[in-house]
């Protein structure tokens, strides 16, 4: 039997990702209902849900390790416009992007 010594110490979740986690529930069971009940989508909805996450998603950047720089989390966004959204919608979308990851306004 593990004594309290033994045992691995579990760290307390910050409010923010308590919300985080709330809401991607929310959002989830929120899809599963939408689905169920058969409704039909607004024709620009998958625009305004990609814009919504990739205009903050440019923001991003990864770092990978054994390089020296940075890479921009901007790529599946890129691909998944290209292949989804009409091309107006994807330059709507490259332009909100690229108004958000404008040099100079980083506060790193």
């Amino acid at each position: 039997m593990p004594t309290t010594k033994d045992t691995p110490r579990v760290q307390r979740v910050s409010r923010a990702a308590r919300l985080f986690i709330g809401l991607m529930a929310l959002g989830g069971v929120a899809v599963v209902g939408w689905v169920a009940l058969g409704v039909r989508s607004w024709p620009h909805l998958p625009f305004l849900a990609m814009l919504a996450i990739a205009v903050p998603a440019s923001r991003l950047k990864l770092k990978l390790p054994g390089l020296t720089g940075n890479m921009s989390v901007n790529l599946p966004f890129i691909l998944l416009a290209a292949v989804t959204l009409s091309t107006f919608e994807a330059v709507v979308l490259a332009f909100g992007r690229g108004a958000e990851s404008a040099p100079g306004r980083r506060q790193d």
